[in-house]
């Protein structure tokens, strides 16, 4: 099992989804679940709501030491069901529930995000973050699943034909800076403004266009291309973009409502202009054994893979507490 357990995890350490917000810089939000909507202050309610910045109890000053925050997770099949099974030989009925599972959700997905925070503060009703965010996604289609699982000879124990195709990867690093302003505008209720300047540092898109594995004769054809920075000159700039994030917190007797939205526009998409296609192609059989990974301009890649890219966007997101 713990073979099983590492390839389910690797693969999602490996790429995770695109479609980051600003990373927590507070211990008190990450031990709250990122539950700070109604009750962020100082340098915390830059990320989760700046109207906190407007509350007579917000400090006048406030500063973070570096933070990081990794997220993680894995389904249908999760990280807990993977748990319960370490260090154990898993058997054929359990898998194949598994198997169950993926199928009736389309296949499997695991998920990654890492937030650092280089800095984080507040002075008075003005807030500021630096944070770097990287993470992204992977899902394997319902074959790609079973070859995870049992390998190449099947839930079965006789070798078949496995089809790969529409597994994917994506994979991202953003850089943002954001500057916060929260205000209070009557008796009880602060209203906050968060603008923010973000840039794609690095990108990864690719979409399985048909893979498979025959058992009969013995073959693997691979073609997976793939969107990504160039070898010998990847940038750090690869889209620019600026969004705004509007908040606001209303103080009752024993009560505190908070809402925020988060993207109430953001201009960002990736330009891949400067990056690099790859075929991602290689045939293995009895008489051939050639690959082609070489590097082509994004220009010739597959609308596919150049339609995910620019789907990849920050989107709004709607949060009360």
């Amino acid at each position: 099992m713990k073979t099983i357990g590492m390839s389910l995890v690797g693969l999602a350490i490996a790429a995770a989804g695109v479609g980051a917000q600003l990373p927590q810089a507070s211990a008190v939000a990450l031990g709250l679940g990122d539950n700070l909507t109604a009750s962020a202050q100082g340098f915390a309610a830059v990320a989760n709501n700046p109207a906190g910045l407007g509350r007579s109890t917000s400090p006048g000053f406030s500063l973070a030491i570096p933070a990081l925050s990794v997220q993680m997770g894995l389904g249908p099949v999760t990280l807990t069901d993977l748990y319960d099974w370490q260090g154990t030989l898993v058997p054929s009925t359990q898998k194949d529930l598994w198997l169950q599972s993926i199928a009736a959700a389309g296949g499997q997905g695991g998920s990654l995000g890492v937030g650092a925070t280089g800095l984080a503060l507040s002075m008075g009703n003005v807030g500021l973050q630096v944070s770097l965010d990287a993470g992204g996604s992977v899902n394997l289609n319902p074959d790609a699943a079973e070859l995870v699982l049992y390998g190449n000879a099947g839930k079965t124990g006789t070798a078949r034909d496995f089809n790969l195709q529409n597994s994917s990867v994506d994979a991202f690093v953003m850089s943002t800076v954001a500057l916060s302003l929260g205000l209070p505008v009557s008796a009880g209720l602060s209203l906050g403004v968060t603008g923010k300047y973000n840039m794609g540092n690095g990108l990864v898109v690719a979409r399985d266009a048909g893979s498979f594995t025959s058992a009969n004769p013995l073959a693997v054809q691979v073609d997976f291309p793939m969107l990504l920075p160039r070898q010998n000159n990847a940038g750090f700039n690869h889209g620019t973009g600026f969004g705004v994030d509007l908040g606001a917190v209303w103080e009752g007797v024993g009560l505190t409502l908070g809402a925020t939205i988060q993207n109430v526009f953001n201009t960002f998409e990736w330009d891949v202009t400067d990056m690099a296609y790859r075929p991602g192609t290689a045939t293995f059989d009895a008489n051939t054994h050639e690959s082609n990974f070489d590097e082509q301009p994004a220009s010739a890649a597959p609308a596919e893979l150049l339609d995910a890219a620019a789907a990849l966007k920050l989107k709004p997101v709607f949060a009360v507490g």
